[in-house]
């Protein structure tokens, strides 16, 4: 990851679709990124304005995380996640929804001084980690279901 550390569309697509587990094919090799974009914009992970080429922000792969899991989202308003980070740049509710699910899930991070960073391009290291966060997520999710 060291020449190009920061996290585009694509990378971030490929772990959100590799937890979904319905956005790649059944075969065993990849199976292009324009079939796999197409699975996620059907799965509901992406819309048609998704630009392969494009930084994420953290809140937006938080969403495709979260969308990838298929965990409802929090009800959330500005106020509750200003208690949380104390960086926002013109939140919304759908952010705070966002943020404080992914939270809940153990997926987001916060960092010193309560920031957030929400709408700042982030490390192909922190989304591996994420991702990370988000199949234990998934394993805990499905041994609920289970039982």
């Amino acid at each position: 990851f060291k020449y190009r550390n920061v996290t585009d569309a694509t990378f971030g697509l490929r772990i959100a679709a590799a937890i979904s587990g319905t956005c790649c094919s059944a075969e065993k090799e990849y199976p292009g990124f324009s079939k796999m974009k197409a699975a996620a914009e059907a799965f509901g992970m992406i819309d048609k304005n998704f630009k392969s080429t494009a930084k994420l922000t953290r809140v937006d792969f938080y969403s495709m995380l979260l969308k990838a899991l298929g965990v409802p989202m929090l009800k959330a308003t500005v106020k509750d996640l200003e208690k949380v980070c104390s960086d926002l740049k013109a939140p919304t509710d759908e952010v705070a929804s966002i943020f404080l699910t992914a939270k809940k899930y153990n997926i987001a991070s916060r960092y010193s001084n309560k920031e957030c960073l929400l709408h700042m391009p982030f490390s192909k290291t922190e989304a591996a980690k994420w991702g990370s966060r988000a199949l234990t997520t998934k394993k805990v999710l499905e041994a609920a279901k289970v039982k």
